[in-house]
């Protein structure tokens, strides 16, 4: 294993706690897919498998909610802005020095910070698993009652083991709840295959048999294209915030990159957000096309019982569940006991925490039929926090405290002369394209000192102020080969130069989907663009170029902050408000209760 990736993975310890995943094994050994590292198509299934989870079944009924023109609009504007937010918490990393969004947000606020993101992720994980069991009530009995005819409503005296009350809590009770009480979680995180099978199962069974229902399952044809409902737009951005949220997972998958590198990630994060956009913007008009204003909180729900191609969905998106609801317990549970029990556990206080959770998600699932609602409050009070508000907020922090601070940059030039592939890389006096990789934040009288190493500390092999070396090839000295730093493998390519300067108030983190960083100018390029070629080029002075309001990064925190906390209000409010008078509890909007 190269010096980079063990540096990277030694820095690791606090990434699980942040994430819910566990990073060793029962040996205490890094498992062998951290070890090995993941390349780019590797990453990018890790990252769309952590977005297309339980929300997917409710994204038709957001559409419905929010109108056909809007919804659409709606959900490419949230997967482009989680493109861009799941990357600026890299780039938060990378300022701060911390390498889990907790210990980010911790450094940037303090304990409020910690206290705020410990709740939120507590909340989106303990929403999960309440709409996990929802799920299960809305699928296996609908299997059950078309396998075993007898077990239908009324057909027999054992038509119990058929309703949603005995199905939710018999798995529960006997199947996640065991499950959940494990520490290790290491085997239940191989479940991604069959989480992808299961959600492409689902697409495609609602895009085949959707179609072919009969007349009287369909809705008016005449609403297909409504353009806005304002009066629910809100709840669909909190249903489609939850199906898009995978930003507590976005620092364990780029550490798991073989050669981590901001441009490498920027690839990942687009084309996972692009993937899952593609799959939910399908999902999502084929469910309203078929059943417009009778479309439900969960799609399935739609379908008869003896559909077989739909009951084959039902089962496999239902035993998906089983598996991914210990994984959101474990995300609870550690956020209690790291941040209120961090000194006190016990194997009693394991399980205390552990029946807890489970009961109480069991409970409240019994309680509501409707998985629009549970969508909806779990996205609007916890998904717009995490996706939205934290990152932007941040960044905003950090970029105030870096005024006056700079980063050091190491330039490197183009062997043979010409700019290559990049098309447009900054020229040194001899004609020669240069270009560069961010180094970490000066630890100089101007800098910031005492803040440890930071990811992006360790994107160059032998970390800051250091000549850097080739990876693949063991040189070293001035003119070695920095691969893995440069894009498309294009590392020999290059000869260290030296390093510059860059004021922190000069980057730029492009809202464009898989835009990499750059600088507001090209002082290497004689005050030109910045490099197009995926690498930024360093700058004099921030004023010596102007950018629009949208194309700056400042001003989209901004606005990223006060869309996300707006959001939050409103859709909090109206969710309480329909829970509270009842409309969550009946089965009016997706629950067969």
């Amino acid at each position: 294993m190269s010096e980079l990736r063990r540096n990277v993975l030694e820095g690791l310890e606090g990434v699980g706690n942040a994430t819910g995943l566990s990073l060793t094994t029962e040996n205490g050994e890094l498992p062998d897919w951290l070890k090995r590292g993941a390349g780019v198509f590797d990453a990018t299934t890790n990252m769309a498998n952590s977005i297309l989870g339980a929300g997917i079944v409710g994204l038709p009924y957001s559409m419905k909610q929010s109108g056909f023109v809007a919804g659409v609009v709606v959900l490419v504007g949230i997967a482009m802005l989680t493109d861009w937010t799941i990357r600026l918490i890299i780039l938060n990393s990378k300022l701060s020095g911390r390498q889990t969004y907790i210990e980010i947000m911790e450094h940037c606020f303090g304990r409020p910070g910690k206290a705020a993101v410990s709740l939120f992720q507590l909340a989106f994980a303990y929403g999960g698993m309440c709409a996990f069991c929802v799920v299960i009530g809305d699928t296996i009995p609908h299997v059950l009652s078309s396998v075993f005819p007898s077990l239908a409503p009324g057909a027999s005296s054992f038509s119990f083991l058929a309703s949603r009350t005995f199905v939710i809590s018999a798995c529960t009770i006997l199947i996640s709840y065991p499950l959940s009480l494990y520490r290790d979680i290491e085997n239940l995180s191989k479940a991604s295959a069959v989480a992808l099978v299961s959600m492409v199962l689902i697409v495609g069974t609602v895009m085949l048999r959707g179609p072919a229902m009969p007349a009287e399952l369909k809705g008016d044809p005449s609403l297909r294209f409504t353009f806005v409902n304002p009066s629910n737009l809100v709840s669909s951005i909190s249903v489609i915030s939850f199906a898009f949220v995978c930003h507590h997972n976005s620092l364990l998958i780029y550490a798991s990159l073989k050669e981590p590198s901001m441009d490498k990630f920027s690839k990942v994060t687009h084309y996972s957000t692009a993937i899952a956009c593609a799959a939910l913007t399908a999902m999502s008009v084929a469910g309203y096309w078929t059943f417009e204003e009778k479309t439900l909180g969960n799609i399935l729900n739609n379908f008869p019982e003896n559909d077989t191609m739909v009951n084959i969905a039902r089962l496999a998106f239902g035993i998906n569940m089983f598996t991914t609801f210990p994984l959101e317990a474990f995300v609870c549970r550690e956020v209690l006991e790291t941040y209120f029990f961090a000194s006190q556990y016990t194997p009693r206080l394991h399980i205390i925490l552990t029946t807890s959770l489970v009961f109480s998600s069991l409970i409240v699932s019994l309680l509501t039929c409707d998985l629009g609602i549970v969508l909806e409050l779990t996205g609007g009070l916890s998904a717009t926090a995490l996706a939205f508000i934290f990152p932007a907020v941040c960044f905003l922090k950090l970029a105030k405290e870096g005024e006056g601070k700079a980063l050091k940059l190491g330039v490197g030039r183009r062997r043979g002369g010409g700019g290559g592939g990049g098309g447009g890389g900054a020229r040194g006096a001899n004609g020669a394209a240069r270009t560069g990789r961010y180094q970490p934040l000066s630890t100089s009288a101007e800098g910031v000192e005492g803040e440890g190493d930071s990811l992006a500390d360790l994107e160059d092999a032998e970390g800051p102020r250091r000549q850097p070396h080739s990876h693949a090839h063991g040189r070293s000295g001035s003119n070695a080969s920095i691969e893995g730093d440069y894009p498309d493998g294009q590392g020999d390519d290059y000869e260290y130069e030296g390093e510059e300067s860059i004021a922190i108030a000069d980057l730029e983190l492009p809202l464009r989907p898989g835009a990499p960083i750059r600088t507001r100018s090209a002082s290497l390029s004689g005050g030109g663009e910045a490099s197009q070629n995926g690498l930024p080029t360093t700058s004099s002075s921030s004023s010596s170029a102007v950018y629009c309001w949208w194309t700056s990064t400042k001003p989209l925190a901004v606005l990223c902050a006060a869309f996300g906390t707006l959001v939050l209000a409103i859709s909090v409010v109206q969710a309480l408000w329909k829970l509270f008078t009842g409309e969550g509890r009946g089965d009016g909007a997706g629950g067969t209760c």
